[in-house]
């Protein structure tokens, strides 16, 4: 099977039932959308814009950057007026918050900051670094955001990685190392009612370019290890996203279907989006329910929107 991805795509698996809503296909297809912004306060006029789109169904979400954080202040406004922009189906306010080089919110507005994913690896153990990401995400969830668009989970197999490597994103070079520290990271958000994203599918770690400045090839530097942590996550259900922006040519084992995504009724996506499956689902002119939300993901909040819902 040839694998290509040419563009940033998020696959979220449902975590609880929510309610359906009656939707036309252009609002549907607009939940399926999580869009960057211009834009740092409420006052401008983009936000405005933006709110009004979010409120229409045109778009499912917002993804923050550092120009789009003026203060503190500004930031749970602007969350706060996004999300009673669509009160019934709230959208995915988003940001990267890793930890180390990648923090859109930093000790420069007052935010407490965190060290990188190798840092927090090499010096502590896990329930230690379980108490610095809750601590992170219960002051991300007090600001209004639902999706933090972390951990990493790529296996530090090539230290000279010039996006991965080189800046300490990635915990370890040992799987399983990766997936304990990868699983502080989501209870500590889990815990705090925030979804968490494991990338970048399916292994940057080995590759030897940037996916940030183009076309990724990992054929000739990928290893099945590389899958080992999403193996592990996905069937202890700990997957909310999931965030490729790589291609490989390898050929797999077995055909990527539906019912490799234990939770995923099936997955989509395209570039800059969130593709999202409903844990509702309609049968004939009635809404029924195909999973029902357990014991583990209660503290998780609902997934806003879906691409699956009608």
């Amino acid at each position: 099977m040839r694998l290509t991805i040419l563009s940033l795509a998020l696959v979220a698996a449902a975590v609880a039932a929510v309610p359906a809503r009656a939707a036309s296909l252009a609002d549907m297809a607009g939940q399926m959308i999580i869009v960057g912004f211009k834009g740092d306060s409420t006052d401008d006029a983009s936000i405005k814009a933006l709110t009004a789109e979010i409120a229409k169904g045109q778009i499912g979400g917002v993804m923050y950057l550092r120009p789009n954080v003026k203060s503190l202040d500004s930031v749970k406004a602007m969350n706060a007026g996004f999300k009673a922009a669509s009160p019934t189906l709230p959208p995915f306010i988003t940001l990267d918050q890793e930890g180390g080089k990648v923090q859109r919110l930093t000790s420069a507005v007052g935010f407490p900051e965190m060290p990188g994913a190798f840092d927090i690896a090499q010096g502590t153990v896990p329930k230690a670094a379980g108490i610095i990401y809750s601590r992170t995400a219960t002051e991300l969830a007090g600001l209004g955001f639902n999706v933090n668009f972390g951990p990493v989970v790529d296996l530090n197999i090539n230290p000279n990685n010039p996006i991965i490597g080189h800046y300490g994103r990635s915990f370890s070079a040992d799987p399983a190392k990766v997936t304990t520290y990868a699983e502080a990271f989501i209870n500590a958000h889990h815990k705090a009612g925030m979804l968490t994203a494991l990338k970048h599918f399916p292994g940057h770690g080995s590759s030897t370019t940037d996916s940030h400045k183009g076309f990724v090839d990992i054929s000739s530097t990928w290893s099945p290890s590389e899958l080992s942590p999403y193996k592990t996550l996905f069937k202890d259900e700990d997957i909310d996203f999931v965030w490729s922006a790589i291609s490989t040519t390898r050929t797999t084992t077995r055909r990527a279907t539906s019912s490799s995504f234990p939770r995923a009724s099936r997955p989509c996506g395209s570039a800059r989006c969130c593709a999202r499956t409903s844990a509702t689902r309609a049968s004939s002119s009635a809404t029924t329910s195909r999973w029902a939300p357990s014991a583990t993901c209660s503290n998780r909040p609902p997934m806003p929107r879906s691409c699956g819902r009608r």
